[in-house]
């Protein structure tokens, strides 16, 4: 049986709905807290229902989303997956082409030698991402661009956090990110190299192990503290390496160059990483923004849920050997770690 509510309590709860009629919202929000945002303290939602509320909500742009849209859709006929099948290729020498196809010179009646070609598989299990916002109902009817501006916010939130297991991620329950495959070139740093630099030499052995054809679309991606470096950074004729093109895009040694907080810290193995993003499946399935008034309903609250399911892993397998080269090649190439 619940207690029963003393007289001093009533008084306090009569007080307060009193108040409330007369606009005084915190005097209710002193009885029972919200667990989301509301309007009773300002840094989680006051602030948004000044005497005169503009019609949006201020936001810093993040530049999210670069990375989702280099990536290679993979459609799916089902939400659970999708096996995509691949050609299994390590080398690119007579009889390794493609897995072992070959082709043959020949004489008129002469028969070729048959080949075939070598078969894999990648995996693409959709995995599910949730974000859930609570708000005050109060808050709710007093800011008209709340269920906008949360949408936005809960949109962004997720493509920050697909992007950055686009590159970190352990394909364990998550994306597998260019980081931990098995596709990755590594290149080492140059002897005695001091920590957390990055050299002339560094950028051009990483292009040198580029898979050529992945030269018009491969893209930089490095730590804001490595643009930093390459800001100040020559070549041999004392011209700056990182330009900016015709269209306003930064490049480095032709390639454009995109600054994100995914990459390691200064100095780890990938704060600098060359990439063709378009060898990089990617699978999604995505829910509208939903909203529920009966999760939180004790408080007062309505609940906002995204949900969206998500996978993701390079296309390659292993680097290439080029025919005639020792060297092998790939779409992804980061610079070894220099602590």
């Amino acid at each position: 049986m619940n207690a029963p509510i003393r007289h001093a309590e009533l008084e306090a709860m009569v007080a307060a709905l009193i108040a409330y009629g007369h606009g005084d919202r915190s005097a209710v929000s002193k009885l029972a807290a919200a667990t989301g945002i509301g309007e009773g303290q300002a840094s989680i939602g006051g602030f948004l229902v000044p005497e005169t509320v503009a019609s949006e909500i201020w936001m810093r742009i993040y530049a999210t989303g670069r990375i989702i849209r280099r990536c290679a859709p993979q459609p799916i006929t089902r939400k659970a997956g999708v096996k995509v099948p691949a050609i299994s290729e390590t080398s690119r020498a007579d009889g390794s082409r493609f897995g072992g196809v070959r082709s043959w010179w020949v004489d008129e009646g002469q028969a070729p030698t048959a080949s075939k070609p070598k078969f894999d598989q990648v995996g693409l299990l959709l995995k599910k991402l949730l974000t859930i916002i609570y708000a005050t109902d109060e808050l709710g009817e007093d800011v008209p661009a709340l269920s906008a501006f949360l949408e936005r916010v809960m949109s962004l939130e997720m493509q920050f956090t697909i992007e950055d297991k686009i590159i970190n991620g352990t394909g364990a329950g998550v994306p597998l990110g260019v980081l931990n495959s098995r596709a990755l070139i590594v290149v080492p740093a140059e002897g005695a190299q001091a920590p957390q630099s990055v050299l002339y030499a560094n950028l051009a052995k990483m292009v040198g192990r580029l898979w050529p054809a992945s030269f018009a679309t491969a893209v930089w991606v490095m730590n804001s503290d490595v643009f930093n470096l390459l800001l100040q950074m020559t070549d041999a004729a004392g011209a700056p390496v990182v330009v900016a093109d015709a269209a306003g895009v930064m490049r480095l040694l032709t390639i454009p160059v995109e600054v994100c907080e995914y990459n390691p810290t200064i100095g780890n193995i990938g704060d600098i990483m060359l990439c063709d993003f378009g060898q990089y499946l990617l699978s999604q399935a995505s829910d509208p923004i939903e909203s529920s008034i009966h999760v939180q309903y004790v408080t007062d609250e309505t609940a906002f849920k995204l949900r969206y399911r998500v996978d993701g892993s390079p296309a390659w397998v292993t680097p290439v050997t080029p025919r005639n080269a020792t060297l092998t090649q790939s779409p992804f190439i980061a610079l070894a770690a220099r602590p």
